[in-house]
């Protein structure tokens, strides 16, 4: 396990623990990839119907087209974390699956060193 320290803007110095290969994270990483993914994919549909269709607002009102925003993130987390589409699983299986060829090589030529 290794520690990284951050420096925020404020200059407030945090130190986290890090461990390269969690499962835990690289699913979250995942599933945060992937509720980005669905978020796109609505904002298409959304596009390709006009704001107004779904929102019943005019193409003027601002706050109407910020709401819809904030409400489709929030919908496509929700989505994501509730398995989506499948694509955080497939994605943390071949990361992990990947890391764990890697170290495995790693540990190969460490031996013959």
């Amino acid at each position: 396990m290794s520690l990284h320290a951050v420096t925020t803007a404020a200059g407030t110095r945090l130190t986290q623990a890090s461990e390269p290969n969690d499962p835990k994270k690289i699913h979250d990483a995942a599933s945060q990839f992937e509720s980005l993914m669905i978020e796109e994919m609505l904002k298409t549909v959304r596009a390709s119907t006009g704001d107004d269709a779904l929102s019943g607002e005019d193409e003027d009102d601002s706050s109407g087209g910020l709401a819809m925003d904030m409400a489709q993130g929030f919908f496509a987390q929700a989505i994501a974390a509730k398995g989506g589409l499948g694509l955080a699983d497939t994605i943390a299986h071949g990361v992990e699956t990947e890391a764990a060829r890697m170290q495995q090589r790693d540990q190969k030529v460490s031996t013959k060193e």
